[in-house]
This record gives C-alpha cells, sequence and structure tokens, in this order.
C-alpha cells in the first residue's frame, strides 16, 4: 500500500470524508484533521486527486453514497449477487453503485481527550482500524476493551495508556486490570 493510499485510509477509518472537486479537495469534518495530517495531504495532494473520483463530473455527493449505502444493506445476499453479476457483465450503474458502496466510509475510530489523564487516546471500534491507526503515537484502546478499564484505579489507566501508547498492539484482556495481552 502507498503512502497516499495509507493517508486515505487512516482518515477514512476515522470518519473523514475526502472528495474531489476539480483540483480542489474537500476534507469533511475538517475538525477531524490533524495539523500533521493536513500538511501531508497538502503535500500528497496531486497523488490524492488522482485516487479520487471528481464529484463535480459525477453528479455524485456523499450524500449519495450514504444512501446507497443504506439501501445495500436492506438488499438480500441474492439481489447483492444478482447487482455483482450484472457488474461483471460490464453494466456501468452497477458498477457504480458497487463503487459507491465500497468507497463509502464509516466512522470506525475516535481520537477522543481525557482531561482526568490530561492524554488523547484512540477508541477503535476493531482491530483492523486499530491497526490503520498504528504508528499515531497515541494510545488505542479497542472499544470492546473499554468496560475492562472502568474499574482501574486513575494510576493503573495511566500506566496502561503508556503502556499501550509505547507498545502499539496491545490489548486489554479479562484477569487484571493490568493486565495487557500483545496482538498477533
Amino acid at each position: 500500500m502507498t503512502a497516499t493510499a495509507h493517508l486515505l485510509d487512516t482518515l477514512r477509518a476515522r470518519g473523514v470524508q475526502l472528495e474531489r472537486h476539480g483540483d480542489r479537495l474537500r476534507l469533511m469534518p475538517a475538525d477531524a484533521v490533524m495539523a500533521a495530517e493536513l500538511a501531508e495531504v497538502r503535500a500528497r495532494k496531486p497523488e490524492l486527486l488522482a485516487l479520487l473520483p471528481d464529484a463535480n463530473e459525477q453528479g455524485f455527493t456523499l450524500n449519495d453514497s450514504a444512501r446507497l449505502r443504506q439501501t445495500w444493506g436492506t438488499l438480500t445476499p441474492t439481489e447483492r449477487a444478482q447487482v455483482q453479476a450484472e457488474a461483471d457483465r460490464g453494466d456501468v450503474l452497477a458498477s457504480a453503485v458497487l463503487r459507491a458502496v465500497a468507497a463509502a466510509s464509516e466512522v470506525v475510530a475516535w481520537r477522543i481527550y481525557s482531561q482526568r489523564l490530561s492524554c488523547e487516546l484512540w477508541v477503535a471500534r476493531d482491530g483492523h482500524a486499530a491497526e490503520l491507526l498504528a504508528g499515531t503515537g497515541l494510545p488505542i484502546v479497542l472499544a470492546a476493551d473499554l468496560d475492562h478499564l472502568r474499574h482501574m484505579t486513575y494510576r493503573q489507566l495511566a500506566d496502561l495508556l503508556d503502556v499501550l501508547a509505547t507498545f502499539g498492539g496491545g490489548r486489554v484482556v479479562p484477569g487484571g486490570a493490568d493486565a495487557v495481552e500483545e496482538s498477533q
């Protein structure tokens, strides 16, 4: 995966939507993009423009994509297979629907700030989202693991987050408030 594709995946994993309008990029919500990422977006703008379809040419917006994704979710497996078969036979509309559904981003991680701990951390929906966030220098906690943190003391929680930030790929496991398991 190229660095530009990785940047695009990382932003999409956090729910940042990118649209190309001619030679301009639109990032939404803008406040979800870190300063370092914005600098990288600016540096890689030509490469990002090449990866993204032009919304002006397609007349297709992110709201359209969201509606298609919602509709796609209501289709039966047989209906989905029919759309795929039509796309395989060269149907342009079916191909566009499949691209739109595949490109529609969902929020899979949240960057939060803990006033109590005076630190930022990621809460990732799943392991794939956590992998995309690796290397950010911030601790990453899976949403499914949050319940294990509930009964930790301030010091235990601060120490755990330090460990997770230092040794990426760690995971909170039941069996002890300060137990950490390295993912495979």
